[in-house]
């Protein structure tokens, strides 16, 4: 499980984190999204996700790099990314447990 976080803790860090349009999107409450630990820190850093394939070998990369990679390419292609869009064809539901791993 991810670090413990006071609630008031968990508010200001939620308010701050590049990912927090993701804990607005159908079925985010069912995820843990603050893992302390990432830029080589095991500590005062935080990541939205345990596993992803840019922290550790084995798992696919999370919902918050496709993001990342997906609007790389639209902007590298000319096109406006549409986050309404993309979510749509990509809904969390995809990361559910079992769904995660290689």
């Amino acid at each position: 499980m991810g670090k413990k976080l006071g609630d008031k803790s968990f508010d200001s860090l939620k308010k701050t984190v590049k990912w927090k349009h993701f804990l607005e999107l159908p079925g985010a409450a069912k995820f843990n999204w603050i893992w302390e630990g990432g830029y080589y820190r095991s500590k005062g850093v935080f990541r939205p996700w345990k596993n992803c394939l840019m922290r550790n070998f084995g798992f696919r990369f999370c919902p918050i790099c496709m993001e990342e990679m997906a609007k790389a390419i639209f902007k590298n292609c000319g096109e406006d990314f549409d986050h309404e869009a993309y979510h749509k064809a990509h809904p969390l539901s995809f990361w559910g447990k079992g769904s995660f791993r290689r």
